[in-house]
């Protein structure tokens, strides 16, 4: 293990990195509020500011994190969890935006059956 591993943080990389997610978690409530997002798909989001607001604050953690999982140079683990948080975020929004696809497509062959159904007993006037 290199020097890098265990050594501090300078403070303006941890101020930086405690803005950025505070700064993160304002925007999705700003955005729930609004009614921009839902709540139930800012559960995520949430998950991962909240991470990396946790890895920030307490730099022991992310330590611990980097050498578990066996990143030598600390922020790169930061940023691991970051990119899986926003992988986790991309994947479920994939998923949202296929239920939602199928769905409108079934209410589009609907709305033909009926229009088509309509047409004929108009038709039959």
């Amino acid at each position: 293990m290199n020097e890098f591993a265990q050594g501090p943080v300078s403070l303006r990389a941890k101020g930086v990195a405690i803005i950025g997610s505070v700064i993160l978690l304002s925007i999705i409530i700003f955005l729930i509020r609004k009614g921009y997002l839902k709540s139930g798909y800012s559960i995520l989001w949430f998950f991962v500011a909240g991470s990396l607001l946790i890895l920030s604050l307490f730099t022991d953690i992310l330590f611990w994190f980097s050498n578990l999982i066996g990143i030598e140079y600390a922020p790169a683990a930061f940023f691991s969890v970051m990119l899986v948080g926003i992988i986790a975020i991309t994947i479920h929004y994939s998923t949202v935006l296929s239920r939602h696809e199928r769905r409108i497509k079934k209410l589009s062959q609907e709305n033909a059956f009926l229009k088509n159904k309509l047409e004929e007993i108009k038709a039959k006037k």
